[in-house]
């Protein structure tokens, strides 16, 4: 069902863990929020810049997005109490933040003009 932003917002900040397995996907917009209100994120190796970004800063826990006994054996290691890191809060606000995206497209348009 529907649930309100602030819903939202109180079920992140109480979740041990964050997990999506897109098989193909450019990011997500969840793990995103999560990552902000400092929850752990586990996705796949497919969810695109959300994973470069954490492979980047070595957070988070990735799987590949059809090996389900990986997944299985990192969810275990999980809930046995492996910890998982997860993104410092000032990384996010400079990776996501408006200065940053128009600096990716600036980027992106002088490429395309040389």
């Amino acid at each position: 069902g529907f649930v309100t932003d602030e819903q939202l917002r109180s079920y992140l900040i109480a979740a041990d863990l964050f997990a999506t397995f897109p098989v193909r996907s450019a990011g997500s917009a969840g793990a995103t929020k999560s990552m902000a209100l400092g929850t752990p994120i586990m996705l796949t190796t497919s969810c695109g810049g959300t994973y470069s970004f954490l492979a980047e800063h070595n957070v988070g826990v990735y799987v590949h997005p059809v090996e389900y006994s990986e997944w299985s054996t990192k969810l275990t290691d999980i809930f046995e109490g492996s910890e998982i890191k997860p993104m410092p809060r000032e990384q996010i606000e400079i990776r996501y933040s408006w200065r940053f995206t128009a600096n990716v497209l600036h980027q992106a348009f002088q490429e395309c003009v040389k």
